[in-house]
């Protein structure tokens, strides 16, 4: 009775147990112990399982997400009306054309596929400095100008600062040349806005530009 009183309620005052009741005690945290283990046996079997199952079930979302893509009106378009839809949407976005092109890209495979196959989605270039932070390595240049296939290129490039920025300038000379020596032949039009310093104290740029570009459009818009 006293045993059952003191587990049945809160404990205030000293304890005085008897050597058989100290071996009760013993004997039932033991007891309680070895279910706690059986319990967390169980948890665990029961979280193995549960992890199996959200892969199943997992793999089970995938497989009707590409049910629904074979389904998808989309994949029932035509070519020519899937690339007449990115020219269109396309047609504002002059300045954001890089980003707007590469994100029509990534959708999936197949919209790659048309997009890299429609060589007037790549018929217009513009590169702003600042915002195409741009090193030595030109892969992705020349990859727009070999999408473009025969389809003469509209380039815009923008070398307009916030702040005056030496390497910056310096980035934006090497890709103007660049592009002039290796890939103008293939400029219909060219726009050109900045600072006068990406053309001076080298006027030798100026000259080649009109030498590659010679019969082309070009347009400068020099601001300071």
């Amino acid at each position: 009775m006293i045993m059952a009183q003191y587990l049945q309620s809160r404990i205030q005052d000293p304890i005085w147990l008897e050597p058989h009741e100290i071996s009760f005690l013993r004997t039932r945290i033991s007891e309680e112990e070895a279910l706690v283990q059986t319990f967390e046996i169980r948890m665990d079997e029961f979280r193995a399982q549960i992890s199996e199952l959200t892969l199943q079930k997992d793999a089970k979302l995938v497989e009707i997400a590409s049910l629904r893509n074979v389904l998808a009106p989309v994949r029932r378009v035509p070519l020519e009306i899937l690339t007449e839809i990115f020219e269109l949407v396309s047609e504002y976005r002059l300045w954001s054309i890089v980003s707007h092109m590469f994100i029509i890209s990534s959708v999936c495979v197949a919209w790659r596929k048309a997009a890299h196959a429609a060589p007037r989605l790549w018929s217009t270039l513009c590169i702003d400095m600042e915002a195409h932070i741009l090193s030595s390595d030109y892969t992705w240049v020349n990859d727009w100008f070999t999408r473009s296939q025969i389809v003469p290129l509209n380039l815009h490039l923008d070398f307009c600062m916030d702040e005056y920025d030496e390497s910056l300038i310096q980035r934006g000379k090497k890709f103007l040349e660049y592009i002039l020596t290796q890939l103008g032949h293939k400029v219909r039009l060219l726009h050109v806005r900045g600072h006068p310093v990406i053309f001076s104290p080298h006027p030798s740029s100026v000259a080649l530009l009109f030498t590659a570009l010679i019969g082309r459009i070009i347009s400068f818009d020099l601001r300071k």
